[in-house]
């Protein structure tokens, strides 16, 4: 916006000025769904999708458009599988970091249970053509739900990650708490011991993250014990997470997960944070 001008655009150009948009081919085919965007220091940026491949199976795959925005590169896929749990609201995600490294997560089912799923991380040192294998993000070994998870990376190169963790719900949310997971992976991909953030949460709605020049800033869904399901922000400053803040008193008491997230973008100390509320039945 603050490239805004007077003038009336140019043909096939924004108001911004400058600006234009280029319808490209998705790179995904039909039947591809879950999809993913993040960019990386260079500009590229990266798609990522499930894609369908016959029988159950279902294929993780990613493309690079290039910082001119005129081409896609030849998808690569991350992983396929027989036993990826897929479904509208929690799909898995890529992150470019500065070094070049790429970070990719994505839900995987633990035994016969259609509501026990592990999220699972792997990373490539090639731009993605090989990837390590994948290790479980949480410590807890439960049959269980997992997912919902927000990737970054600290300016010192660190990825780290967020996520809504089942351990104490069993499979089907017949008892215990959501919980917030916390953990930070090692150089070579390896997840380190879960931190329990916050342990009662929104059973299902998606958590996203933003980093502020003080920390990470983490925004979610809250679950009080009236069901009150507002939204929260967790700021982690020298290494320890804060006390949860409330963004907004929406006052939205749902006996139910509406299974929608809020989004958060931050810049220097600049945070701002969107989502929907339905309190009193007012959208």
């Amino acid at each position: 916006l603050a490239g805004c001008g007077d003038g009336a655009p140019a043909t096939g150009s924004s108001p911004v000025s400058g600006a234009r948009t280029l319808e490209l081919q998705s790179p995904a085919p039909a039947g591809s769904g879950e999809p993913h965007l993040s960019a990386d220091a260079q500009g590229n940026v990266y798609l990522s999708w499930l894609e369908p491949r016959g029988e159950g199976v279902h294929a993780l795959r990613f493309a690079r458009l290039a910082p001119d925005g005129t081409q896609w590169s030849r998808p690569q896929t991350i992983v396929e599988r027989d036993d990826l749990f897929v479904n509208w609201a929690d799909f898995p995600s890529l992150l470019p970091t500065r070094s070049g490294r790429l970070v990719a997560h994505w839900l995987q089912k633990r035994g016969a249970d259609n509501y026990a799923y592990d999220v699972r991380i792997a990373q490539s040192l090639d731009g993605g053509v090989t990837w390590s294998g994948s290790r479980v993000l949480h410590d807890d070994g439960a049959a269980a739900e997992h997912g919902f998870v927000s990737l970054w990376e600290t300016p010192q190169g660190e990825v780290q990650a967020a996520w809504l963790d089942g351990r104490g719900t069993g499979a089907h949310l017949t008892h215990g708490e959501m919980q917030l997971g916390f953990s930070a992976l090692s150089p070579d991909g390896v997840p380190g011991p879960t931190e329990l953030i916050d342990t009662r949460t929104c059973d299902c709605c998606q958590t996203d993250a933003a980093w502020s020049s003080d920390g990470p800033v983490l925004a979610y869904r809250d679950r009080s014990g009236e069901e009150v399901r507002d939204i929260r922000v967790l700021r982690r400053v020298q290494g320890r997470w804060l006390e949860p803040v409330q963004v907004h008193a929406d006052g939205w008491r749902i006996d139910g997960c509406p299974v929608n997230g809020p989004a958060i973008a931050a810049q220097d100390r600049r945070v701002a944070v969107a989502w929907f509320p339905a309190a009193q039945d007012q959208a």
